[in-house]
């Protein structure tokens, strides 16, 4: 028996891959992409100082700070009606009771309009591998979309717990 037939395959080093807009054949690790190679996500989270990137992280900190402030109180008061209210929002916003633990890489990549490359290997400075994805954006106007869903979110659980205190 082949003990390696049992292991995952690690991504192979050097990848090339398509932009799923374009077509253009890009070698990321050679820094040879289309103008969609938005930044790299290296082990889950995403590289980028793009100023819009940075304003979509603030506004998911706030959404998290929301969401724990809402689901302590709801804990406290062990309101299970409330619980259910609570999970129906994050479910139109296209998530579930996991919401408050997922970082601002992964909420990206399920609120903004993008497309996720293959996973490929990547170095780490000489200290090892790590898991790369690109990230391929058609224009950063769609962050704005991701960060506009943000704020409503917050600003439908505000209203429906925050505010209501009869």
């Amino acid at each position: 028996m082949d003990e390696d037939n049992d292991e995952d395959e690690y991504p192979e080093l050097g990848a090339l891959e398509d932009c799923p807009i374009c077509g253009r054949e890009n070698n990321p690790d050679e820094h040879d992409s289309c103008k969609h190679h938005w930044a790299d996500q290296i082990d889950d989270e995403i590289g980028s100082i793009d100023p819009k990137f940075l304003e979509f992280i603030g506004a998911w900190d706030i959404a998290i700070e929301t969401m724990d402030e809402i689901l302590e109180l709801i804990f406290v008061n062990s309101d299970t009606k409330a619980q259910k209210h609570f999970d129906e929002i994050l479910d139109r916003y296209g998530f579930s009771d996991y919401a408050p633990s997922i970082n601002a890489s992964t909420a990206f990549t399920d609120l903004v309009e993008c497309f996720v490359g293959e996973e490929r290997a990547g170095g780490l400075g000489g200290m090892g591998l790590s898991i790369e994805k690109t990230i391929y954006l058609e224009n950063t106007d769609k962050i704005n979309l991701g960060i506009k869903k943000i704020h409503d979110l917050v600003a439908e659980l505000r209203e429906n717990f925050l505010n209501d205190k009869s």
